[in-house]
């Protein structure tokens, strides 16, 4: 991106020079490849032999776009003030935080460029005026000081918990999100809702782009700090912002994995939002030193892993509304826990935090003897002490938080199991940090053995086993006539350089020879390019990690005991900044086994309560319901 006065406010501005320079000079290498082309050139038809699907240009840099620019005399954050777990927390545990999220100008909502806080009730169609954010006086005072009956604080508090979700994301993947949902609005905008209905509940709807927050009266026996029949906001809980945004963003990265095709998909979905929830609270300095030293410097300490305390509270589960994990220790493992998403996706989660905790110790192991050597048995922990240890949890969980998030560029685009995404996370790790000095591959593939989560196509755990496979097949570069990965060095695509790649994709992927490489195959509709999107990552060394991550769809039919059963498959394909293609993660298309294994799931109770779901949009619900839903999926089947 050429700049024209302003400053980038993108979380990697002070890479582009650099990145630039390393897409320039891969580029030259590029010209100088003397390796032989195919001896015959395959041109495909656009719309006959493949077609764009249609989040393909959702990712689009338009020129016009202002989020790519920063006037000099803007702020580089934003402070506002937010509940760091929930209201019922003690403001003497650090209850509260100013939260640093990117500037941007906002108009009454707030709305800005990527969200939009659209306060309006459902049943009676009233709207709320929005809080003004740029108004001086809150500029100065960070925003309004948290309060619970404070409307203006609802809507300040979703739009700061939202925006640090996305840039959290930013820095991991290196690019700006894309949404899922189809929009009119010229600059696609997420609608929050803060105050939807009245229900025990939060979600996300994948039609309308909205994530909406349910309020309600507590029970009678609730918790200590919650009122007997006491209102609860949804929107009041960082756990439950952070989950549902982390919803809208997977949605936006991977679109079917919403679909649930087998027992672990959706609950991928919620395991992954719970993730990014958890991991945020190693971002509150406070909320770590307190964890720290109620558990004696270890990571055990139940409250901050926890999620949604008020709530759980609220509706009598005396405790939070998860526990990720429990006073013993005890692991909940894959075969033991049942196909319900919420329940399930619990596995997963407690496998990344079983890795966290492993790595935590093993990198403060040489502090602690150190410490243990030379104070006073029985005492308190020291604070100078307590503060290294917190940075060191900080820093573990912000890596490994990124490593999650990076990982879903390394996902098949269809049909994820907990499996594939160890692979995954073995892969991204390894694409960008080749020497594993901290143990962070082997502590993760410690963790999903514990928990029982193991793939099923790779012949033992090793590293090099659990890496994505190169293509079996020597792939052509993707090229037509004169393209380059990167046209004129810079880092984002347009609409007609994301048309050009994916015109340049489909010659690769229909080409007779190469197609089986993609799952693709003939008994089946043409194949879709569904997405093609910039990688751009910086690695501990401050390396920088270029390229382009594509996701291709195709959809057969296939009979399974005599009836038929609509699948779906295809590949991500990773491809380096010259053009090779270095992974291609596929599902194929027609494979008998994996049309079976979904058309039992699909028939069975949950998984006709999880198609009912997603058929009403809500494939993606935070809290779990009891009966309503299960219910009407049955009289449905």
């Amino acid at each position: 991106m050429a700049s024209t006065g302003g400053s980038s406010s993108s979380p990697f501005a002070q890479e582009d020079d650099a990145a630039r320079s390393v897409a320039q000079q891969d580029a030259i290498d590029a010209d100088r490849d003397d390796s032989p082309e195919p001896a015959a050139v395959w041109h495909a038809q656009r719309g006959v032999d493949f077609s764009h699907g249609e989040n393909l240009l959702r990712a689009a840099r338009r020129p016009d776009d202002p989020r790519h620019r920063r006037a000099e005399d803007d702020p580089v954050y934003r402070q506002l003030w937010v509940y760091t777990s929930d209201p019922v927390s003690s403001q003497y545990h650090g209850a509260i935080q100013i939260l640093k999220i990117p500037f941007e100008p906002l108009e009454p909502g707030p709305v800005g460029l990527t969200l939009a806080i659209d306060d309006y009730e459902e049943a009676t169609g009233f709207r709320y005026p929005g809080v003004d954010l740029d108004d001086p006086k809150l500029l100065v005072s960070q925003g309004r000081a948290p309060a619970p009956g404070d409307i203006f604080f609802h809507q300040q508090m979703v739009y700061a918990v939202c925006s640090d979700v996305i840039a959290r994301f930013n820095v991991a993947l290196g690019r700006d999100p894309t949404w899922g949902f189809p929009s009119s609005d010229r600059h696609a905008r997420l609608r929050i809702c803060p105050h939807f209905r009245e229900e025990r509940n939060a979600s996300y709807d994948m039609r309308s782009g909205e994530l909406r927050f349910g309020f309600f009266p507590a029970e009678e026996r609730s918790g200590p700090r919650t009122l007997p029949r006491g209102i609860v906001y949804t929107c009041l809980s960082y756990d439950i912002i952070a989950h549902e945004m982390t919803h809208a963003l997977l949605d936006g990265m991977r679109r079917r994995f919403g679909e649930p095709t087998n027992s672990d998909v959706l609950a991928f979905h919620e395991a992954f939002a719970d993730i990014v929830a958890v991991l945020q609270h190693f971002s509150q300095p406070e909320s770590v030193r307190q964890a720290l030293a109620r558990s004696g410097g270890t990571l055990d300490d139940q409250t901050i892993f926890s999620i949604a305390e008020q709530f759980g509270q609220a509706v009598g589960l005396d405790g939070p509304l998860r526990q990720l994990i429990n006073r013993k220790n005890q692991l909940l493992r894959y075969p033991e826990a049942g196909n319900e998403p919420h329940d399930l996706g619990s596995v997963l989660v407690g496998a990344i935090i079983t890795a966290l905790r492993t790595i935590f110790d093993r990198k403060i192991a040489p502090l602690r003897s150190l410490y243990l050597a030379s104070s006073t048995p029985g005492a308190s922990l020291h604070p100078n002490y307590l503060g290294l240890l917190a940075e060191q949890a900080t820093k573990v969980a912000g890596q490994l938080l990124s490593l999650c998030i990076r990982a879903i560029d390394y996902c098949p685009p269809v049909d994820i199991t907990f499996g594939e995404y160890l692979r995954a996370l073995i892969t991204a790790d390894r694409d960008l940090v080749v020497d594993d000095r901290l143990g962070y591959r082997d502590a993760l593939i410690s963790a999903f053995g514990q928990h029982q989560i193991f793939p099923a196509d790779v012949p033992d755990l090793s590293e090099q086993s659990l890496l994505w496979n190169r293509p079996t097949t020597p792939l052509p570069k993707l090229s037509r006539g004169n393209l380059r990965v990167f046209a004129d060095q810079d880092l984002e695509l347009d609409e007609q350089e994301i048309l050009n790649r994916a015109d340049a994709l489909g010659d690769l992927i229909t080409d007779p020879r190469y197609k089986g490489e993609f799952g693709l195959a003939d008994e089946a509709e043409p194949p879709v390019i569904e997405s093609i999107r910039t990688i751009r990552r910086v690695g501990p060394d401050r390396q920088l990690d270029l390229g382009l991550v594509a996701e291709i769809l195709q959809q057969a039919t296939v009979r399974v005991d005599g009836r038929p059963v609509k699948v779906r498959g295809g590949a991500t394909v990773i491809f380096g900044v010259d053009g090779e293609a270095r992974y291609v993660i596929r599902k194929g298309v027609r494979n008998e086994e994996r049309a079976r294994r979904q058309a039992v799931f699909q028939r069975s109770r949950e998984g006709r309560r999880q198609l009912h779901a997603v058929k009403e949009g809500c494939g993606c619900v935070a809290l779990p319901q009891a009966g309503a839903t299960a219910a009407a999926a049955e009289q449905s089947g």
